[in-house]
């Protein structure tokens, strides 16, 4: 067992590997990029991944759609609930979601609801709405079409990333820019050729 976890562990250093309504045609613009991250909030390796993802997301904010899908693993007991609550965040702004899912990795070793209730507190966010939303539950079934979808397309651990619906194997920044660029250099040659002659 513990020759099998040093192998993760290396496989992780060079990698960022895997830590063990549905949107498969997402709707992107035709010149723009889909990045997806399949994650779990528990995840000690998707704490990790995350900033490589928001970075993207902020540097690439005219090229690249990043989309976050929840994919808490049966073994993180906190991980379906800190779904739920980064769900409940996203009600109340976009940009809440990402700040709030970003302070829940970083306070991975303390989630649960005190804790979400101090990031929502901390953030400015609209108390009693965050609060009922994260006690009623509706939030679920967002959650359980992302994990449904995630093992329709063969996610089988976290965090598994996607570039326009294919699976990317090496999850480091600068592998995943240079793949951004490829990908979006043959987007413009496509836009390109398929322009009228003026």
């Amino acid at each position: 067992m513990k020759k099998y976890l040093w192998i993760v562990a290396l496989f992780f250093l060079g990698t960022l590997s895997s830590c063990g309504g549905t949107a498969s045609n997402f709707p992107i613009p035709e010149d723009k990029v889909l990045l997806e991250d399949f994650s779990d909030i528990e995840c000690p390796y998707c704490a990790q991944f995350h900033p490589i993802v928001d970075k993207i997301r902020k540097d690439f904010p005219d090229d690249v759609v990043v989309r976050f899908v929840h994919f808490p693993l049966d073994q993180h007991k906190n991980a379906f609930h800190a779904a739920e609550a980064a769900e409940c965040a996203r009600d109340q702004g976009e940009e809440k979601f990402w700040d709030f899912l970003r302070e829940q990795y970083k306070r991975q070793t303390s989630l649960g609801d005190s804790t979400y209730l101090e990031i929502a507190s901390e953030m400015g966010m609209e108390k009693s709405e965050f609060e009922a939303c994260l006690s009623s539950g509706s939030k679920a079934d967002i959650i359980r079409q992302n994990i449904r979808e995630g093992v329709q397309r063969g996610v089988r651990g976290t965090p598994t990333a996607f570039l326009d619906k294919t699976q990317i194997d090496d999850k480091r920044f600068e592998a995943i820019v240079k793949k951004i660029q490829s990908l979006l250099k043959e987007k413009l040659s496509t836009l390109k050729e398929g322009s009228p002659a003026l």
